[in-house]
């Protein structure tokens, strides 16, 4: 697909968005900076109909709607930027970080670098971080869910 930012490197873009938004952009929100403008009127416009598709795609991924509303246990699993973007351009290959600019490689954008501040080990150590939160909440979830049973069979008790 086309570059469609004229003469602004992705370092730029991406320069820019951590100045606005004071986080580092998604891989998914490059793929939108590189292929789409923002009218004036706020509606987006992409450079071709491919590009739409694939941004429509990853964010359906990432943000599922429930199939039926009565059954929870059927909707699809929620994925992360990074996972969503790999889902639909596929795995990275050698010499080539789609959406990622030049220099970087598989090394440089998924392996921390040692003591350097790059964008990349934030992200990772944002990912790394939601992970664990995501792991906690399940956790929390099923201490609840433990509590109310104690409380039940107590109630159930001083009922008896």
């Amino acid at each position: 697909m086309p570059y469609r930012r004229g003469r602004t490197n992705i370092h730029q873009l991406s320069n820019n968005f951590m100045q606005k938004g004071g986080c580092h952009p998604t891989r998914p929100k490059m793929f939108q900076m590189t292929q789409a403008r923002t009218a004036p009127d706020g509606n987006v416009m992409w450079s071709n109909e491919q590009s739409r598709q694939m941004m429509d795609q990853m964010t359906q991924l990432m943000n599922p709607t429930p199939l039926e509303e009565s059954d929870a246990t059927a909707n699809p699993p929620v994925l992360t930027p990074e996972e969503a973007f790999r889902q639909v351009f596929g795995r990275d290959r050698l010499g080539r970080i789609q959406c990622g600019g030049r220099g970087q490689t598989l090394r440089s954008w998924y392996e921390p670098s040692e003591g350097g501040s790059s964008s990349n080990t934030v992200y990772q150590r944002l990912l790394e971080e939601q992970s664990q939160q995501k792991s906690e909440i399940s956790q929390q979830k099923s201490d609840i869910e433990r509590m109310k049973k104690i409380i039940e069979e107590q109630q159930q008790r001083t009922a008896a």
